[in-house]
């Protein structure tokens, strides 16, 4: 019985040693994965919602708002608060009375201009060619009420589309700058006023974002294969014009170039800062048909106070959209030093050929000070359309699309209390 037990405490032993082991080896190998932080499920959402960037954001206490729907499909989500503190997800029902889409942009004074809205009332809609989600409405985050709704002008000059973005929209100066196909409109929120700018374009700016800067201007980008111009053949490594607007001249000029990407990632990481990463060069021939599409990994630097782009590193594995526009990537800054890039999975389908082998739980690290970059941790979930805020403690909060796998569910990447 004496040995039994004797060989039995002995082989727990082992067992334990041999445990000790393995996971000393594993962390020896994954250290340097690890040294910045870790990934953490969060809370399931209590409803799914779209793929837009423009319907998640951090509010002046810290909580997660994300925006939901009212379409005039019968389509009705409701918004969500995440209480960071609490660790809870509240359901916001907002008012029925108008039809708006999950886009926004958040204001001052803890208020959301929504871009798209209209009162279904207005007896002009109910015409066959009315052209609906004409309006923006700005919502109070306090109260979680409609307070002022207002017609864009900026539809009014053109053939209706749904397609108006608000990547095309920035805040600066207390006043909304929107452009959408060639069309500048400034909306002063005191005033509740909308004015039309008459800016004459030599060419017709294909834009598809817009950023702020501290002196007020703002920096367009996007194509520069512009419909004005005559066709011609794009190579790779082909560079984009980035232009810049300022208000009080009312004029927009060039401010720089950066490379020709197809769905990339750009995100304003300080005033002076913005980095470019991830997409592809897409390379139509004569006939305008995808001929060959190349992965970009090159990571860019663009230098608003210069307005010179510099690449700065390559990502370990290339990133790019999946099919449908479903967004296979992001990124966001971790504390004051570094920036954390996700998911990016690369699918396409066979007709273009594309093979990736970049898992959307596989993450990268760069340092924002030497723009070296490393990998990170996985994910707890595989992370496709996500959505990340960089929250007050400069941990990173992270929700899915509908069209990821999971998505309603949540995760933060947390830093190790002596990293921040």
């Amino acid at each position: 019985m004496q040995k039994k037990l004797s060989f039995l405490f002995k082989s727990v032993i082992f067992i334990l040693i041999l445990t000790l082991i393995i996971k000393s080896i594993y962390f020896a190998v994954n250290f340097q994965k690890y040294k910045f932080g870790h990934f953490v499920k969060g809370l399931q959402l209590k409803h799914q919602h779209g793929g837009s960037n423009e319907n998640t954001f951090k509010l002046d206490n810290g909580n997660i708002f994300i925006l939901g729907k009212n379409d005039d499909n019968g389509n009705y989500t409701p918004s969500e608060i995440y209480d960071i503190k609490t660790n809870k997800v509240k359901e916001i029902i907002l008012p029925k009375n108008l039809y708006y889409w999950d886009n926004g942009l958040l204001l001052n004074n803890n208020k959301l201009l929504i871009t798209h809205a209209y009162d279904s009332n207005n007896s002009k809609y109910k015409l066959e060619k009315a052209y609906p989600y004409d309006s923006m409405v700005i919502l109070n985050l306090d109260t979680m009420k409609f307070e002022k709704l207002i017609e864009k002008k900026i539809n009014n000059t053109l053939e209706p589309v749904r397609c108006f973005n608000i990547m095309n929209a920035a805040l600066f100066d207390d006043k909304v700058f929107m452009y959408q196909r060639g069309k500048v409109e400034i909306y002063n929120i005191d005033k509740n006023t909308s004015e039309l700018m008459n800016i004459s374009l030599d060419k017709f700016l294909n834009v598809d974002q817009v950023f702020p800067t501290k002196e007020n201007d703002i920096l367009l980008f996007g194509s520069n294969i512009l419909s004005k111009d005559k066709e011609k053949k794009v190579e790779y490594g082909d560079l984009d014009y980035v232009y810049k607007y300022n208000y009080k001249s009312n004029t927009i000029k060039t401010a720089g170039k950066v490379l020709r990407r197809v769905h990339p990632r750009r995100i304003k990481i300080d005033d002076s800062r913005i980095v470019i990463f991830g997409g592809k060069a897409a390379l139509p021939d004569s006939n305008s048909k995808y001929r060959e599409i190349t992965e970009l990994k090159e990571i860019e630097i663009y230098n608003i106070n210069t307005g010179k782009a510099e690449v700065v590193a390559n990502l370990l594995e290339p990133r790019c959209y999946e099919f449908m526009g479903a967004g296979g990537f992001n990124g966001a800054k971790l504390g004051d030093k570094y920036f954390l890039i996700t998911g990016g999975k690369c699918f396409l389908g066979p007709m273009f050929g594309i093979k990736s082998k970049t898992s959307p739980k596989d993450s990268e690290i760069l340092d924002l000070e030497t723009y070296e970059i490393q990998h990170g941790p996985k994910a707890k979930e595989e992370l496709a359309g996500q959505k990340m805020i960089t929250l007050n403690n400069g941990n990173i909060f992270i929700f899915l699309s509908q069209r990821a796998g999971n998505n309603r569910g949540t995760q933060f990447f947390k830093q190790w209390r002596i990293n921040k």
